[in-house]
């Protein structure tokens, strides 16, 4: 009969490093993925942010200069950023096509307020 009581201890031992090599891929497979994501965003969404971020800022200068002190510029950027989040969670196609229709909405929406004259 074999002596099967060296594998029985050894196995513990041996399940511990199998775990902890697979929980390390698993951080590291993380990490490569949340730098993909970040750095694919399509060139339609950096341009749709900077469209949003030069709205915001340009309805703040707007705001100050008619003595208004309810528009929160730190507010109305995190509420665009969690907005830009649930776009990074898309597929490229959905994310370019999102992001090419929400410039065009700012953009209109800074025309038709030009045309009001409540921004210059």
């Amino acid at each position: 009969m074999a002596n099967l009581s060296k594998f029985r201890y050894h196995t513990p031992h041996f399940l511990k490093r199998i775990n902890m090599k697979k929980s390390l891929l698993f951080v590291a497979l993380c990490a490569f993925a949340g730098q993909l994501a970040a750095a694919e965003m399509p060139a339609a969404c950096e341009e749709y942010k900077k469209v949003s971020y030069d709205f915001i800022d340009s309805m703040a200068k707007q705001a100050q200069a008619q003595g208004k002190k309810d528009f929160d510029v730190a507010a109305t950027k995190k509420e665009f950023e969690a907005d830009y989040a649930s776009i990074k969670k898309m597929s490229k196609e959905e994310q370019e096509s999102t992001c090419n229709q929400g410039i065009a909405e700012v953009k209109e929406l800074e025309n038709m307020l030009k045309m009001m004259g409540s921004i210059k």
